[in-house]
């Protein structure tokens, strides 16, 4: 477990302070199973960041790409053989200052006043403790501020104190981050996935027996176009093709059905 400073000297356990905010412990990493073709580059371009102590890691991408599913994968299968856990924060409607207050939250700041004390003085900590961590802030697009000058700021703090913090920022523009752009070290854009990838998707994720057929050919054009490889509209034809294959007591997935499920998805529902 990580240990935090404070301002009498001493030293007290990093802990967790919302339910937005999560802290994981990562394990050995392994490269996740459904992590394929396009997205193997920049799991890659992660892994690397993390190995080599980066200090700012921005990931790029529409929505629903699979940024998240990479981040997510990255903390819990990690192979930075690390015993310091993870900050994960899911900045979704946040204004800059509940951004702040969350940060200083997770780590448990004794004063919530002053919250910007308290990062400092946990990144001193840490820096003392010579431990490092990854910190991962998630859909920076979809706050309700601007939070470049917080970012900023966390940044020079990270500097100031030389705690050995990775931080990454997912993002689905990259002039979302055009306060900081000049500090990031490395640049991740997740592209949408091919038909390779997305048939290797379908592929994986089907139940051999319950559907000895799987999806024909066709289907998985039919997926991949209607989809246009965006790995969450993949992801959710997988889960309801089959369940309409069972209600249609189908042995294969045939491109009628996949059409079918597709328009049930994207017609609009009273």
């Amino acid at each position: 477990m990580c240990i935090a400073g404070n301002r009498t000297g001493g030293h007290r356990p990093l802990g967790l302070g919302m339910t937005r905010a999560v802290l994981t412990s990562p394990v050995q990493r392994t490269h996740p199973p459904l992590i394929t073709g396009v997205h193997e580059e920049c799991w890659s371009r992660l892994c690397y960041a993390v190995d080599e102590l980066l200090p700012l890691v921005a990931v790029t991408g529409a929505a629903e790409v699979g940024k998240s599913t990479l981040l997510q994968h990255l903390a819990s299968d990690s192979r930075a053989r690390r015993t310091s856990p993870w900050l994960q924060i899911d900045v979704t409607g946040m204004s800059t200052a509940e951004f702040v207050q969350q940060l200083a939250q997770a780590i448990e700041c004794p004063d919530a006043s002053h919250p910007w004390d308290g990062v400092h003085d946990w990144l001193t900590g840490i820096a003392m403790a010579r431990e490092s961590s990854v910190w991962i802030i998630d859909h920076v697009n979809y706050a309700t501020e601007d939070l470049g000058l917080a970012l900023r700021r966390l940044l020079r703090l990270i500097e100031h104190t030389q705690a050995a913090i990775t931080v990454m920022i997912a993002t689905q523009q990259a002039s979302t981050l055009a306060n900081i752009a000049d500090r990031v070290s490395l640049w991740c854009d997740v592209p949408v996935w091919d038909l390779e990838a997305t048939t290797l998707y379908l592929q994986r994720s089907t139940n051999s027996e319950a559907l000895p057929g799987g999806y024909s050919l066709e289907a998985m054009q039919a997926v991949q176009d209607c989809t246009s490889g965006i790995a969450g509209q993949v992801h959710r034809l997988s889960e309801l093709c089959p369940l309409a294959a069972s209600i249609r007591e189908l042995t294969q997935i045939d491109v009628d059905l996949v059409l079918d499920v597709w328009r049930e998805l994207v017609t609009p529902h009273a």
